[in-house]
């Protein structure tokens, strides 16, 4: 398998409980969703300002 044929393959990693894969058009309703959830955000947007 060449380095093109390996990259333009969509790589999957699945188990019972998590499932990583490439991101679609489809996902943007979902991600909506979730970026709402103010847990997600609790220590990740924190920004100091100068």
């Amino acid at each position: 398998m060449s380095l093109v044929e390996f990259f333009d393959n969509q790589i999957v990693l699945e188990s019972d409980r998590a499932l990583l894969r490439p991101l679609a058009a489809s996902d943007i309703d979902d991600l909506e969703t979730i970026s709402y959830t103010d847990g997600l955000w609790e220590y990740g947007r924190r920004v100091k300002n100068k």
